[in-house]
């Protein structure tokens, strides 16, 4: 190997190394420490559909996995833990009441909305045209302090799983791709909560 190639050779061996040393791996913690927040009170999820428990569920362990060992007291449903304290709406005062009778010092609430599959239809010919159905979803979530009444975290999310596709032609058999649209719909909660829960996950991230 001539002098010149080699020197090139061992020259970008070393930079590659340089580089590779100066970058690493940095863990950036989450934006939300929820241990600061001491026992969380999670009321269940309030949904449209018959999705609130398992939204609920989903939360819970979306809780734990971002952040194992954050205490959490499951309470049930809004209704019954505001008959509870007497009021009728989660307002400060409720939230405090809330706070002195279950002994928590943040409660959880969520709203959660599936919409039915809504049918969208493109036409790209006149011989052409293809036909999608789409089931929509949205999660708001937020976080009271039960001293104060104050929010003192929330987030909102929305987004949508297709359930079925149809591509028509002249001449040609119609092309239909389905699934379950029940089981895309717990896909989509699932996906919900995961996303208005990454304020409290921790990450790797490249530096």
């Amino acid at each position: 190997m001539k002098w010149p190639l080699a020197f090139a050779l061992l020259a970008i061996a070393v930079l590659g190394g340089v580089d590779c040393a100066a970058r690493q791996d940095v863990w950036v913690p989450p934006r939300i420490d929820l241990r600061e927040y001491g026992t969380l009170g999670l009321v269940e999820i309030r949904a449209n559909l018959p999705y609130g428990k398992i939204a609920t569920r989903k939360l819970m362990a979306a809780l734990h996995d971002a952040q194992p060992g954050v205490p959490v007291l499951e309470l049930g449903e809004l209704a019954g833990v505001l008959r509870a304290v007497g009021h009728e709406t989660l307002d400060p005062d409720a939230a405090r009441a809330i706070g002195e009778r279950y002994r928590v010092d943040a409660v959880v609430v969520g709203d959660l909305a599936i919409e039915q599959p809504k049918p969208s239809w493109s036409v790209h010919s006149f011989t052409e045209a293809s036909a999608s159905a789409d089931v929509h979803g949205s999660l708001d979530a937020r976080i009271f302090h039960t001293n104060s009444g104050a929010t003192i975290w929330s987030d909102s999310v929305a987004g949508k799983r297709t359930i079925a596709n149809i591509d028509l032609a002249a001449g040609v058999r119609p092309r239909i791709d389905a699934v379950d649209p029940e089981g895309e719909e717990a896909r989509l909660v699932g996906w919900l909560v995961g996303r208005v829960t990454r304020d409290f996950r921790g990450h790797w991230q490249r530096r």
